[in-house]
């Protein structure tokens, strides 16, 4: 597609422009917690990986409950993620430490 045709919303991103974009942002006031990871085979070389997530913030409190998955598939020697989703969820107890 000719550039006049792309949207003007349309951008293209290098890894140098995300690296200092990064750099100007300020720092998370939250932070990301995850749990109860379970991965089935679905087929030789095909995982379905489940977990839940939640984000909490400096003082301890947790929200934005999800319960996620991801479809990973072996290509070569690497693993590589095809598919994800996050459905949002009742709040769960956040398991801590171990």
């Amino acid at each position: 597609m000719s550039n006049s045709r792309r949207s003007a919303c349309s951008r293209r991103y290098t890894l140098d422009s995300i690296v200092a974009m990064m750099g100007e942002e300020d720092r998370a006031q939250q932070r990301v917690h995850s749990q109860s990871y379970c991965c089935n085979t679905l087929a030789p070389g095909v995982c379905l990986l489940r977990y839940q997530s939640a984000l909490v913030d400096e003082e301890g409190e947790a929200c934005n409950f999800a319960e996620r998955c991801s479809v990973w598939v072996l290509t070569g020697e690497q693993w590589r993620l095809k598919y994800h989703q996050g459905t949002a969820c009742a709040p769960f107890e956040l398991i801590v430490g171990s």
